[in-house]
């Protein structure tokens, strides 16, 4: 338990999603479970926006 509501994170990974910041799937051997992947090119992505908002942030 990491302390953040369940529904919120619920939330935040559909809306990950749906933007195309990550791949999510039903786990095959147990379908209560959520299996969140990062693709390279998303990876790749996330890291150059992080850095545009550190550059702009100093």
């Amino acid at each position: 338990y990491i302390g953040i509501d369940q529904s919120r994170i619920v939330k935040s990974v559909k809306d990950l999603s749906k933007k195309g910041y990550l791949n999510k799937c039903r786990d095959p051997h147990d379908s209560r479970n959520v299996i969140i992947v990062v693709s390279v090119k998303q990876h790749n992505y996330i890291k150059n926006l992080l850095s545009e908002i550190n550059i702009n942030e100093t």
